[in-house]
């Protein structure tokens, strides 16, 4: 069986954010496709959400992010073995200065996974950041990676 990684990326959702704790379900954010952007209760305790003038982007755009994780997302021989496949969802906050904090895996698939995915996107270039009304915002990002074992 030939074996091989498949990153799938969409319009990531991209959300403002200014409390801890993420403001959508990943239930929602499945049925979403992760390709909409969110408008989730605004007035919600902590959290503001609004459509940016300008989103966040990797250097390089969408192709530029995809090539950066192929490069060093690799499948783990454990999961392959053991035939593991899925998609984890990571979640990170897009500084104003364009620097990812806050990594952390929103949806796990299996440990293994999970770990290489995290160290994946902890390597990625600083992103271009969003803007509203003229000034950089801090966003939260939501970003897919998808596990697929072909034959």
């Amino acid at each position: 069986m030939k074996e091989s990684l498949l990153i799938c990326l969409s319009l990531m959702m991209a959300l403002p954010v200014m409390a801890q704790k993420p403001i959508v379900s990943a239930k929602k954010l499945k049925k979403l496709n992760y390709q909409e952007l969110v408008m989730p209760n605004l007035g919600k305790e902590g959290v503001d959400s609004i459509l940016l003038d300008a989103n966040p982007m990797y250097p390089g755009g969408i192709n530029g992010l995809l090539v950066d994780l192929y490069k060093t997302v690799t499948y783990p021989m454990s999961a392959r073995k053991d035939g593991v496949e899925g998609k984890v969802l990571l979640s990170f906050i897009i500084e104003k200065d364009g620097s990812l904090r806050e990594i952390e895996v929103y949806e796990s698939v299996r440990k293994d996974l999970d770990r290489v995915s995290l160290q994946a996107v902890q390597k990625l270039q600083p992103f271009y950041p969003g803007f509203y009304d003229g000034q950089a915002v801090r966003v939260q990002y939501f970003l897919p990676v998808n596990f697929r074992l072909e034959d």
